[in-house]
Parts: C-alpha cells; sequence; structure tokens
C-alpha cells in the first residue's frame, strides 16, 4: 500500500511539474503567435519526443514531421506559410517528450542552444520589433508568476495547514534562549522573565514582516545576513503587550544554516507520517504504549488525570515526575478512547570534551554525561534498511567495539569508521549476559543504528577532565575542569555508592548526586567498583568536586521521554475571510517567495548558505512526495511556491535563459544591433556549462540525501 501511495504521490507531482513547465511555455507560445512569429514546435519535456499533435495530421507516436516528410518529402519546416495552409496543417507541432525536466517553444530563428540559427523570413524572430521580442521572452516568466497568484489564492481561500509560528523546545545557549527582551524594562518583568523566548511563545514578526507559520520563522533565520540582529517580536500567554528582542541568528549544526535557535511546538498527536512510521512504532514499543493499543493518528488528551494539549504541557509533567510512571488517557480517529502507562526516562546532560576540540569532524558530536561520568551507549533503534537489523537488538548495550573496550558515543563512532566497508568484531551486554556478534559496516563507517546512552546499571565508559564551553562569537572555546577532574576510573568500573548511598542505575546516581550537592560544599564521594582483574580489590573511594555552574547544570536534569519524538507539530490553518483577502495574500506570498528566491543566492555568495542544501530535481521530487501527504491545498501551495521559483530563475541575467535573452535585447535596442554570433556562442557555451555545473551539483545533493 505504501508503494502504491508514494508512487501515487510522484504521479501527481510529476504532472504538477508539466503542468507549471506548460504554462510557462504557453506563456511565450501565445506571445508569440500575438506577436506574428513562426511556432515550429510547443513541446513538454526534454529528449526524444514520444508523442504529437498537429492539426491536419492528427495525433502520431514520435513527430509529425515524419509523416509530411512521408507524404510530400520533406519536414514542416521546410514549408511556407502559404503552402501549410493550402494543406490545411498547422505550422506548430504539439509534442510530449520522454523526459519531464523541461521544455521550449521552437520559433523560426530562435533556438535557445544555437544562435546561428537565424532566419530573416517575414514571420521569424529577428524580424519581429524589440518591444514584441521583449514580451515574447518575458511572457513565460509572467505566466509562472500569474500562476502562482492563482495557486496561492485557491490555497489560501480554501486553507492551507502549517506548522504554527509557536515556540518549541528553545535552546538556552542559543540566540533565542540568551537574548534579554528589550523592552522588559516596561512591562516590568524580572530577568528570568525576561531572557530568552520561551515554550509557548507566538512569533508574529520578524524584523517588521508578519510571520504567519513557522516555515517563515525558518526561512527569515536561513536568510538573514551575517554578523546582524534582526527584531524578533513575540506574543507570551499571560503579558498584554508582545516581547521585543535582538536576534543575530547563528549557524545550525544540524540545520547547516543560520537559525534563530526556535524549534517547532508540537501537539499530542502521534504522526501518521509514512516515512516515520517505522521510528514511531519503535518508540511507542519501547514506551509500553504500543502493547497498550497507541498507534499512528491517536491524540493524548491526559496524564494522570490532568488534561494535556501540547507537547509542552507534557514535557513539563514528565520533568516533575521523578521517574514515576505516568497514566496516558488517549483518543483514537474513531473516537474511542484507551490508556496507557508510560515510563519517563533518564536525562544526561551533553559534554563537548576538551581534548576533542582537535577534531573537528567530530564536533557535532557531544558526549552525554552526568558531572562528568560518561556512560555506556545502547541501541536505541535500528534502521531495518541495515545489514545489522537482525544482528543487533534494541537495547543492547556496548561493551566493546573492536579494539575499544566501554566505548562512548564518540569514541564508538570513531571506532566503527575505522573499518569501513568491512565487519568489526562487537561484545554486547544483552539481557545480562555478554555477547560477541559481528556487526557489518557500510561504507560510511556505520552500523545502521540509533545511539543513545545506556541508563541502566551505572557502568562507566570513562570520565572527562576537562570540557569546552562556547564563548563569544569568533573566540576559542573556554576550558573549564568538570566535577570528575582527578578521577581515575578503569573502563567498565561500575559506581556502586554516591555519598554513602547504594547505586543501582543511572538515575539512582544522578538523584543521589542531586541530593549530595544541595549542602553546596561541592564535594560528594563516590565508591567506584573495578572490572576484574582486579576484582578482590574493594571498591575505591573519589572524589566528585562541583563547582556552581556544576551544580546548577546538574539540577537542570530532570526526566523525559521518547514518545514526544512522535508527535505531529502544533499546526494551524491559514484561511482567507473572502476572495479579496485571499488575492491580497496570494500576491504578498507571491512577491515574498520572488525575494526569498534572490535572498538564497546572495546568502550562497556570502557562504552563510551552503550550495548542500540546494534541491536539485530529484530533490523537489522527493519533498513534492512528501507534501502531497499534507493533502491537497498544501500541494497546491507547493506548486506555487514552484511556479515563482522558476519564474525567477529563468529570468536570472544568465545566457540561455530568459534574463539572458531579455538582456541581448537592450543591449540591441541601446546599439542598434544583437551580440556578435561569436560572442553569442560563447556566452551560450559558458550558460550551457554553468547551469550544466548547477545541475549536476544539486542532483548529487539530492542523491546524497536520499541514500544517506
Amino acid at each position: 500500500m505504501d508503494l502504491l501511495v508514494t508512487g501515487s504521490n510522484l504521479l501527481l507531482i510529476v504532472a504538477g511539474f508539466c503542468i507549471l513547465i506548460a504554462i510557462h511555455e504557453l506563456g511565450h507560445f501565445l506571445a508569440a503567435r500575438w506577436a506574428g512569429i513562426r511556432v515550429h514546435e510547443f513541446a513538454i519535456g526534454m529528449g526524444p519526443t514520444v508523442v504529437s499533435f498537429r492539426k491536419g495530421i492528427g495525433v502520431r507516436a514520435g513527430s509529425t514531421d515524419r509523416t509530411l516528410a512521408a507524404r510530400y518529402g520533406r519536414p514542416s519546416h521546410a514549408f511556407s506559410l502559404d503552402e501549410l495552409k493550402t494543406l490545411g496543417i498547422s505550422e506548430t507541432e504539439y509534442a510530449l517528450r520522454a523526459l519531464p525536466l523541461g521544455g521550449f517553444v521552437k520559433m523560426l530563428g530562435q533556438e535557445d542552444a544555437n544562435p546561428e540559427a537565424i532566419s530573416h523570413d517575414p514571420g521569424s524572430y529577428q524580424r519581429t520589433p524589440i518591444w514584441k521580442r521583449m514580451v515574447v521572452v518575458s511572457a513565460g516568466v509572467i505566466a509562472n508568476i500569474v500562476l502562482a497568484v492563482v495557486l496561492f489564492l485557491v490555497a489560501f481561500l480554501v486553507g492551507v495547514r502549517f506548522p504554527a509560528p509557536v515556540a518549541g523546545f528553545v535552546p538556552p545557549d542559543g540566540p533565542a534562549g540568551g537574548a534579554v527582551a528589550t523592552n522588559a524594562a516596561e512591562l516590568g518583568l524580572t530577568p528570568e522573565q525576561a531572557t530568552g523566548i520561551k515554550p509557548g511563545d507566538r512569533v508574529v514578526s520578524i524584523d517588521g514582516e508578519t510571520v504567519r507559520n513557522f516555515m517563515d520563522i525558518m526561512i527569515a533565520g536561513g536568510l538573514a545576513r551575517p554578523d546582524r540582529a534582526v527584531e524578533v517580536v513575540v506574543e507570551r500567554p499571560g503579558l498584554k503587550a508582545p516581547l521585543r528582542f535582538e536576534l543575530t541568528p547563528a549557524k545550525s549544526r544540524e540545520l547547516g544554516l543560520l537559525s534563530f535557535g526556535i524549534g517547532s511546538a508540537f501537539s499530542t498527536t502521534v504522526t501518521n507520517e509514512r516515512e516515520s512510521r517505522d521510528l514511531v512504532d519503535e518508540i511507542l514499543t519501547e514506551c509500553g504504549a504500543k502493547q497498550e493499543g497507541v498507534g499512528p493518528g491517536d491524540r493524548m488528551t491526559a496524564v494522570n488525570g490532568t488534561p494535556v494539549s501540547t507537547a509542552q504541557e507534557l514535557n513539563a509533567i514528565v520533568e516533575a515526575s521523578n521517574g514515576q510512571p505516568l497514566v496516558t488517557t488517549w483518543v483514537k480517529p474513531d473516537g474511542s478512547t484507551l490508556q496507557a502507562t508510560i515510563a519517563p526516562s533518564l536525562q544526561f546532560g551533553a559534554l563537548l570534551p576538551a581534548s576533542e576540540l582537535s577534531r573537528p569532524e567530530d564536533d557535532r558530536f557531544a558526549e552525554p554525561a552526568i558531572a562528568g561520568l560518561l556512560p555506556l551507549v545502547r541501541v536505541d533503534s535500528i534502521d531495518p534498511s541495515s545489514a545489522n537489523a537482525d544482528v543487533l537488538q534494541r537495547g543492547d548495550v556496548f561493551l566493546k567495539v573492536g579494539s575499544v573496550d566501554a566505548p562512548s558515543i564518540r569514541s564508538l563512532r570513531r571506532e566503527i569508521a575505522n573499518y569501513k566497508g568491512g565487519t568489526v568484531p562487537l561484545v554486547v551486554l544483552r539481557d545480562g549476559r555478554s555477547v560477541a556478534i559481528t556487526g557489518e559496516v557500510n561504507r560510511r563507517g556505520q552500523l545502521g543504528f540509533a545511539p543513545a546512552p545506556s541508563d541502566g546499571e551505572p557502568i562507566l565508559a570513562g570520565a572527562v577532565a576537562e570540557r569546552a564551553v562556547a564563548s563569544k562569537a569568533g573566540q576559542a572555546p573556554d576550558i573549564v575542569p568538570t566535577p570528575a577532574a582527578g578521577l581515575d576510573v578503569f573502563p567498565r568500573s561500575t559506581i556502586v555508592r554516591v555519598a554513602g548511598t547504594p547505586v543501582q542505575t543511572w538515575a539512582d546516581v544522578r538523584t543521589a548526586l542531586q541530593k549530595a550537592t544541595d549542602s553546596s560544599t561541592g564535594n560528594v564521594e563516590v565508591a567506584i567498583e573495578t572490572l576484574p582483574p582486579f576484582a578482590n580489590a574493594q571498591p575505591e573511594t573519589q572524589t566528585l568536586r562541583f563547582s556552581p555552574e556544576d551544580i546548577k547544570a546538574l539540577d537542570k536534569l530532570t526526566w523525559s521521554t521518547p514518545i514526544l519524538d512522535t508527535f505531529d507539530p502544533e499546526f494551524i490553518t491559514l484561511r482567507a475571510s473572502g476572495p479579496i483577502e485571499a488575492i491580497s495574500m496570494g500576491l504578498s506570498q507571491t512577491k515574498r517567495m520572488a525575494l526569498q528566491v534572490y535572498l538564497t543566492l546572495d546568502r550562497v555568495l556570502r557562504r552563510t548558505v551552503s550550495i548542500e542544501q540546494l534541491n536539485g530535481p530529484v530533490g523537489i521530487l522527493h519533498a513534492g512526495v512528501k507534501v502531497a501527504d499534507q493533502g491537497f491545498m498544501f500541494l497546491v501551495f507547493f506548486l506555487a511556491a514552484i511556479s515563482v521559483n522558476l519564474a525567477v530563475m529563468n529570468f536570472l541575467p544568465l545566457p540561455i535563459v530568459d534574463g539572458g535573452l531579455f538582456l541581448f535585447l537592450i543591449y540591441e535596442k541601446i546599439r542598434g544591433r544583437p551580440p556578435s554570433i561569436a560572442f553569442q556562442n560563447a556566452a551560450t557555451a559558458v550558460g550551457l556549462v554553468l547551469i550544466g555545473s548547477i545541475f549536476l551539483i544539486t542532483f548529487f545533493n539530492d542523491i546524497r540525501r536520499l541514500v544517506g
């Protein structure tokens, strides 16, 4: 069934793209006919002709020129218009070609890839007045703009569902998390209230531009000028006046783009997206919710009898749960209800060891840790397509990987990468037993699983003495000691007591540390038992030394639940109140998206947007297939956006596209003659190389994303 859905979505998107191209070429065609230019062919697609139609000939497989040649001994372009009229045959062939990657209108005396194909016939492109040729060249772009406005109008008139412009997770060290409201004094806010955009805040404008959905926030951040602050205005529940923040977007390692550091708000409805089903199924199973009947499309309505409607409300309850099981109430799509009990998971801190700063390839991977103590790694989920899907099991804890004993997440990734394209010996803890297995490593140096810190028995992967702390932009990170500085820890050692309290899990360790640091003495004794061959030795008592900052970081660690990763974003429906507002919204959206294309090109040149972020035809098709799952109106909105992009890209001042041809016409108007054939040939060659290079780069990006 999924294959059928994907196939139908793909056909729908391909059909939509063909319509966009057809409208673009129809603009050229109608303008050429109006200008009196003879049109040989109106084609959708590139490559060999699959099927064609010509008035007087009818529908034919392949080109109708073959029929003309068979009947009269010559193709259509060898006839004069009067001859064709006498024979009752149209001058224009309408063709569908094999590759749906574009289209063209072949006019007498004008071929984009062949500047020498000129003609002095009265019906030729060259014999037409310049102002009419300008209309013909720009008509395709105008047609796409008009189409975009119409599609946006329809979408807004019916209503389009978007992620709401509401803040969800906001990293405290990000631009939005650390900013202070500029109007805090006017509103009488405390420093804590004024610092940072909070979950639940609704973004209403960015630099004066109205924000309608969460996509606007992402785009505004990604296309912001480097090192320039922008004003972000938010509404916060409980405050009568909006808050104003000055935010300077920073590069997001996850996105590869500039970002405000604002995550989307999420609902409590389990997503039904096709691409997420395997992961959702694994998470629901891990939480125990699937076994009790929870599935995609179900909506959580209460936790322990307390109503919830957003993931933020659920998260607050989970954080305050102290790890106790939670009874959740769900409503299924058919209206029936059920209850499921979920157990919160232990939350670890994120730590970047100072010793790893010389390894820039690993900077994006922080170690999960508590007070500088590193847990082992467990298998959180397995890619069903991985060669190790039947080798690894969810919950396996790595005791040894290759030659590395008791690996942390970073050392595990690094060691696995040493076995690219081969096999790696593994020892895992499974159901309380050590099991030796062999993993198959793919060419990217991966086993095909998602790692997570092992929150069971407090076995140590190691201890980190120093960590890197982000400093001001452009400066090297600060290096500070962790509470574990000075500890002497052997791999696979086990924490058995904290401040005299026996511990059996990492949750026990964290709770005992939090209680011990309540006195603010800063020093906590821990008893660590070493793995054999030192089994006869008594647990060694060592000291963790906490700074005030370490104690604050420890106190912030609470509880979480992976079920939060299964929810759909919080959606809103943008719908105009009537045709007039829909027209206004359509025009506004068209203008905004046209400007965004130019901004994107500018940011690529400034290197704040990487060329790796750009999509080619395959990427757009892939995105379109996913968009089709969001509903027909979102697909209409998506096609309108592509139509704007097609218009803007076609009118860039580049050879062989409409913008380059328009420049040639301006030159001809000023100089009284067109550019020389030699110059046009050279410009065409440069244009073909440039556009071909962009196509290859974006195609490579698309394939890399799909296989990655």
